[in-house]
């Protein structure tokens, strides 16, 4: 499974595999309380990209916004690429990949596009420029009521 090692430079529960957030860091932490954030089995039997639990974002009444993100160090400076694998309903005022913190220049968030509720789509943000060991990698979420989102196995590799 990619990026569950732990080891340095990789994604600590890249696929949430733990069955919870493990690694990541949610904000706000009420997010988990609330239960705008969790860690699922894919429902209506679906599957996902990687293991057998996904990350997701939904509230049957309430408007939220939350960032989930991980700071990833012992990085070797050059180019680096951050990818998932996303789907999503429609009616978000915002869903998108970041990097900041990275040492570079910042670079702007790669928007997730709305898919098919079967469908896995593989997002990259790439040419994040890493100096001096570490990068915040993440997802934004701004959602209104019944909107939903789901992820899956997170990559940051070095580029080529």
């Amino acid at each position: 499974t990619a990026g569950t090692s732990g080891a340095v430079g990789e994604l600590v529960n890249a696929s949430f595999e733990t069955g919870n957030t493990t690694g990541w860091t949610v904000a706000p932490a009420e997010a988990l309380v609330a239960k705008h954030v969790y860690v699922q089995w894919p429902a209506g039997g679906s599957s996902v990209p990687d293991g057998n639990y996904e990350l997701s974002t939904w509230h049957q009444t309430a408007a939220f916004a939350t960032e989930i993100s991980q700071t990833v160090t012992g990085l070797e400076d050059g180019t680096y690429t951050f990818k998932a694998y996303f789907t999503r309903g429609d009616g978000f005022n915002e869903v998108s990949l970041f990097a900041r913190n990275c040492g570079g220049a910042e670079v702007t968030p790669e928007t997730i596009p709305l898919t098919d509720p079967t469908q896995w789509l593989a997002v990259s943000l790439a040419g994040i420029e890493v100096a001096g060991g570490s990068c915040e990698v993440g997802v934004r979420v701004d959602s209104n009521p019944e909107n939903w989102m789901n992820a899956d196995l997170f990559t940051f590799e070095k580029e080529e």
